[in-house]
């Protein structure tokens, strides 16, 4: 049970961490920037969860036990590397398909 209050607690401020950078990063100094703060809580629960579900998968499938067993015996291994920014740039190519075939 502390373990899961932990994890609460600290999937909680990283959440508060990363909204204040998004809110920063998106001030347009228009009176309208009320609102930000609900659609960054509502968009915000559904891709951490998804990243939470992705993550294991991502990094327990056959290909990645096979990089780390190749790799166990180093500190730092460029194919991890490699294999952790293939992976990343799959999946943001996989999230901006939609946007990129939405007519305009």
């Amino acid at each position: 049970m502390r373990n899961v209050i932990r994890f609460l607690v600290v999937q909680f401020f990283l959440m508060l961490m990363a909204g204040v950078v998004w809110l920063v990063a998106s001030y347009t100094g228009h009176a309208s920037a009320v609102l930000q703060p609900l659609m960054y809580l509502v968009l915000f629960l559904p891709v951490r969860l998804a990243c939470t579900v992705l993550g294991p998968w991502i990094w327990g499938n056959r290909l990645a036990r096979h990089v780390d067993r190749a790799t166990g015996d180093q500190s730092f291994s460029p194919l991890r590397v490699a294999y952790g920014v293939a992976v990343l740039l799959l999946l943001a190519g996989l999230c901006a398909v939609p946007f990129l075939l939405w007519p305009v």
